[in-house]
């Protein structure tokens, strides 16, 4: 959120949600994107598909949503495509054997930055076939029910103070916020803030796996921009929305 969005207090808000790209077929074909390339099942693409094991279990066996958990008797990538989205993001779409004759599809991205993180997942006969583009099955943190921030397994949000470790993640995050308020991620001139300071700032541990932050934060005198942040339990930072203008007050 930015502009008269950012205006007033910081508060719980899943408005302004930022996708690493705009899906418009079953082909890959993506504004600012290349076509889905096939790669080779290297050691990178190997660790990248066990950065996000650990959620793939959770969402796989319920325990995201208060299930046991469990974990996969094997789990290896089986094919997978690539896809760079306007030189900034890169989408995986990988075939996961998770036993001799089963499969799941996972769609998992990796930002400038290398940050990885899994975005979407399908199971059952939605994963049948070879791998290939998708859009459906979209993971989030948590399910967002009302302004208060009232979510499923989640605690209610707590002002927080403004830490050196807050204002780390703030800064983790701070170049993609540039890029998305200067339009750089749709092909705009890349620009820098003149400020970039966490004002106010609010907390959320999601079901004690995830925890959102709804930072406020300044970026001239009288302009602030709202974001939302998501760790997770592996200390994995990532800007999930923003708003700016009249949705930031």
């Amino acid at each position: 959120l930015k502009g008269a969005a950012a205006e007033g207090p910081v508060h719980c808000f899943n408005t302004g949600a930022l996708t690493p790209m705009s899906m418009t077929s079953r082909n890959g074909t993506m504004s600012g994107a290349r076509l889905l390339q096939p790669v080779s099942i290297t050691k990178r693409l190997e660790s990248i598909a066990d950065e996000v094991k650990d959620r793939v279990e959770r969402v796989c066996f319920g325990a995201e949503s208060g299930g046991a958990r469990d974990h996969f008797v094997t789990y290896v990538v089986h094919e997978a495509l690539a896809q760079e989205i306007a030189g900034v993001h890169t989408n995986y779409f990988m075939k996961i054997r998770i036993t001799i004759s089963k499969f799941i599809l996972i769609r998992v991205n990796e930002d400038a930055d290398g940050v990885v993180s899994l975005t979407h997942l399908l199971k059952g006969a939605a994963a049948e076939g070879p791998v290939h583009c998708f859009n459906t099955g979209a993971l989030t943190p948590m399910s967002m029910t009302s302004r208060n921030g009232t979510m499923s397994g989640a605690r209610l949000l707590q002002p927080v103070s403004i830490t050196k470790r807050l204002e780390s993640i703030a800064d983790e995050v701070k170049d993609r916020v540039e890029r998305v308020c200067f339009g750089a991620e749709s092909g705009g001139a890349r620009d820098h803030f003149v400020t970039y300071v966490v004002h106010e700032a609010l907390a959320q541990e999601i079901a004690g796996v995830h925890t959102n932050y709804f930072m406020k934060i300044r970026i001239t005198i009288s302009k602030f921009i709202l974001i939302r942040v998501n760790e997770d339990a592996d200390g994995v930072v990532s800007l999930t929305h923003l708003l700016k203008g009249a949705a930031a007050e």
